[in-house]
């Protein structure tokens, strides 16, 4: 889920940061769920605009902290 978007832009140039809360679940591991706020910089090109950088700034989690490692197993 993301939400409340701060956008910022100077002509072909964008900055935006959102919150962003994510929940995890796969069939026979525990849950894990993640928050806190994604930061993007797009450019813009002759195709539309593009995403140049992006960073995900971890304010908190909960549940299972090795689920990536546990689901890249199955």
């Amino acid at each position: 889920m993301l939400t409340n978007f701060e956008v910022s832009y100077n002509g072909e140039a964008a900055e935006v940061f959102s919150h962003v809360y994510a929940s995890h679940t796969a069939e026979g591991i525990e849950y894990w769920d993640i928050y806190g706020r994604y930061h993007h910089k797009l450019q813009k090109t002759s195709n539309g605009w593009k995403i140049t950088f992006m960073k995900l700034l971890v304010h908190g989690q909960k549940g299972n902290l090795k689920f990536l490692e546990q689901v890249s197993k199955k």
